[in-house]
């Protein structure tokens, strides 16, 4: 074999290797990865679910020293714009899952109300004067968190996660 052939040989190798794994990225790209098990997908749920009502929490507690007709002040729209990419984060994790059969279309739609709200937040913080009372009566940011309850119940209901012990 000549010095020229095994060139050939290796760079023919090289690129079927290449083709090979840009193929592997293609399918699972479309879905073709294998889907993730009900306690791992439960897990994931319940780390963001865990981290995006702790920073919700502290945004709700921001808001209760709030009075309901004065305008946001700036540290709480900073706090709501934080919030929000902690809700896109989310999505775009979730988005990122294949989860186990039959959690498709709830998770589509956890996805979906995540980045809803995530909308009423930045839209809210980019206000210029905007209240508490103000956002209660336009209500998308209520009816996306409604849509986010829904899903997890679904969840729950479904046994893609565990139930919530009533207290």
């Amino acid at each position: 074999m000549t010095k020229e052939t095994w060139i050939g040989v290796a760079g023919r190798r090289w690129l079927l290797i290449v083709l090979a794994a840009a193929s592997l990225g293609g399918l699972a790209a479309c879905g073709g990865e294998e889907r993730l098990a009900r306690e791992e997908f439960s897990d994931r749920l319940q780390s963001i679910d865990r981290r995006e009502s702790e920073q919700f929490g502290r945004l709700a507690k921001q808001a209760t020293r709030l009075k309901p007709d004065r305008p946001l002040p700036d540290e709480v729209k900073q706090g709501m714009r934080e919030f929000a990419a902690g809700l896109r984060r989310a999505a775009d994790e979730l988005d990122e899952l294949n989860p186990p059969e039959g959690a498709e279309e709830v998770t589509e739609t956890l996805i979906e109300a995540l980045r809803e709200r995530a909308d009423g937040f930045e839209q809210a913080a980019r206000e210029e004067r905007i209240t508490l009372r103000q956002l209660e009566e336009q209500g998308s940011i209520t009816k996306a968190g409604d849509k986010i309850d829904r899903a997890f119940e679904q969840l729950r209901g479904e046994g893609f996660l565990p139930e919530v012990p009533e207290e």
